[in-house]
Parts: C-alpha cells; structure tokens; sequence
C-alpha cells in the first residue's frame, strides 16, 4: 500500500482500541476505503503468521459461538439477482475456556457447509487428546461434530430459553434468558464445564 507506516500502524492500533472508522478516518486524514484495505490486509496477514502455529493445540473445554452481521445489505432487503456473498452472515467462533484463545472461526452463511468447514478447522487445530465441547442449539452441529470429532470429544449442547416479548415491548437487544436446557449429545459430559458464556462474552466484545 503507499500509506506510510506511521499512519498505517496508528489506524490499525486505533481500531484495535474500539474507535470508529469514522473516527479513524478523520484522526488519520485516511479516505475510509484505504483503512478497510488495510484492515483486510493486516488480517490476512495475520491469519497467514498465526494460522501455521494454531495446530494440534491440547485444549480442555472448547466453546462455540456464532457472531452475526451482514455483507454489503441485510437480508430482507437482498434481490434475487445480488451477489450470492451479500447479505446475512454468521462468523462461527470456537474458543478454549481457559487459555481464551480462538482455535479457529469461519464466516459464511448459517447452514451445514459453512458449519462443516467451521468444524474441519477446529479438527486441525486441536491434539487428539479427548476434550469437551459446549455449542449452541444449532442442529448441524450434532451430525458434523459426530462425524469429524467424535474420536476425540465429550460433546453437549446447551439451549436457552428466552423469554417472549410483552405485548406492545418493541426491543433491539436480545430476549430475557429464562431458563436452560442441557443436552448431551456424545459421551458422557461434565456437567460442571458445561458452558459457552466465555466465548458469548468474547463476540459480545468483538461486535461492540
């Protein structure tokens, strides 16, 4: 790129703080199309350095999670003709517990492709030694999970409840939690690390 190094590294440090890219525009004097570039650049440089090292990892308890938002317009509002990449999209998030670090994340849509490829990943990016796994009540999980890491997982989904709205409530945050429910689907899971509040909080962080 023929932003200089300074600027490049002052716009990326103030995303990397929660600045706005309004905000980053107008304190680097940077046209907003040039801090997406490098922002696009800087992750695949990333994802290049840290995907090499991000292998056969021994992990414990492993969450899942899945973060939404939109390409180029939301769904309700896609043409039949648009781009088959625009409109909603999930970025699926699978975090260790403990250590908090991301195994591994595929973007796509929320479907059984993107949920296998998600998963495949997470396969290489774990030892073979057994773990748990919590995810949601998204049902491709269970068949995709069962047959690529059933070798090596205790695996259990964990459903919430969510209150209905009341009526003439008009909300924009998520609905009430009101109750759980725990499924075990492989193995024989330990109730006690049966979770996925980690990873919930970590997408919390990285939409807000």
């Amino acid at each position: 790129m023929s932003v200089p190094i300074e600027k490049a590294l002052l716009a990326l440090q103030l995303l990397i703080e929660g600045v706005s890219m309004q905000t980053t525009e107008r304190i680097t004097d940077t046209h907003r199309d040039t801090v997406l570039g490098l922002l696009v650049l800087a992750g695949e440089k990333c994802e290049k350095l840290l995907g090499p090292l991000i292998v056969s990892v021994p992990v414990k308890d492993v969450q899942c999670d899945k973060v939404w938002g939109y390409i180029g317009k939301n769904e309700k509002v896609r043409q039949p003709d648009d781009d088959a990449n625009l409109g909603a999209a999930q970025c699926f998030v699978a975090t260790e517990r403990h250590t908090k670090l991301v195994l591994n994340f595929a973007l796509g849509r929320r479907n059984q492709a993107t949920t296998e490829i998600f998963i495949e990943g997470l396969r290489g990016a774990t030892s073979s030694q057994e773990f748990q796994i919590t995810t949601d009540a998204f049902a491709p999980y269970c068949s995709v999970i069962d047959n690529t890491l059933s070798d090596r997982v205790e695996f259990v989904q964990l459903i919430k409840v969510y209150r209905a709205n009341l009526d003439g409530e008009h909300r924009y945050s998520p609905a009430d939690v009101v109750a759980t429910e725990v499924v075990p689907v492989l193995g024989n899971p330990d109730p006690n690390r049966i979770c996925t509040s980690h990873v919930e909080r970590q997408n919390l962080r990285m939409r807000m």
